[in-house]
């Protein structure tokens, strides 16, 4: 049993390895990041309309290859430049999700599908899910355990229909977004709140109910799919 399951982790290290790398760079990056963010707060404070333009620009590429997290950026904005920030936050999620979508297909060339094929229930369970993809991607991405890269990733591997990719993405990471740059806004301290040390109570009532929702929606929709497969062997 201990020798199939390390052939099987052999064989698909590397779509493996991107999702590791998509759930621990950002935390890495994004910790290193915050101590050149608290030198040169002033710079931040007087860029620019374009200026911002360029950082979402830029900030889309960071998120996209797992190097900046979304909620990060999201607290950024609201500390900066508050509720406008929503304007740039938007089209660079957008942005940052086609790229992650893209560059893991390319990567993966579909290994990853291969793994759970090798199961006929978990095969049968995910074809069921698939007439739920919009709602199961809404619920992996309102979820505030779910890393945004990591989701592209994911999500692109299970080659879910990209129309339903953006939509319900987006949808879902809009309650999360919003909520970020409410906490910026609310901060008076750059390190702090990047190190969630000024966080209102409220917030965390709100992080633990998108969490809560998240799973009970999740859990519904793959009962759903496990009893049409029940019911159809």
């Amino acid at each position: 049993m201990f020798s199939r399951i390390l052939k099987t982790l052999k064989k698909y290290r590397s779509s493996l390895l991107i999702l590791l790398v998509t759930l621990i760079l950002p935390i890495s990056v994004s910790s290193i990041s915050l101590i050149f963010l608290s030198k040169h707060e002033a710079l931040f404070l007087n860029l620019s309309l374009w200026q911002w333009g360029i950082f979402y620009l830029i900030t889309a590429f960071t998120m996209s290859l797992a190097l900046t997290p979304a909620t990060y950026i999201a607290l950024i904005s609201g500390y900066f430049i508050g509720w406008a920030g929503l304007c740039g936050l938007v089209p660079s999620y957008l942005l940052a999700s086609l790229i992650g979508f893209y560059l893991a297909g390319k990567l993966d060339r579909g290994k990853f599908l291969n793994l759970l094929n090798e199961n006929k229930k978990i095969t049968n369970i995910m074809h069921n899910l698939k007439t739920e993809e919009f709602w199961v991607i809404f619920f992996c991405r309102i979820s505030p355990a779910t890393p945004f890269a990591m989701m592209n990733v994911f999500l692109s591997f299970m080659k879910v229909n990209l129309k339903n990719f953006l939509t319900g993405g987006m949808l879902g990471m809009l309650p999360r977004t919003i909520l970020m740059v409410w906490l910026g806004t609310q901060a008076n301290d750059i390190v702090k709140m990047l190190r969630r040390e000024q966080e209102p109570d409220l917030s965390k009532i709100l992080i633990i109910s998108f969490f809560i929702f998240s799973i009970i929606g999740l859990y519904v929709l793959f009962m759903r799919a496990l009893k049409k497969y029940n019911t159809t062997k």
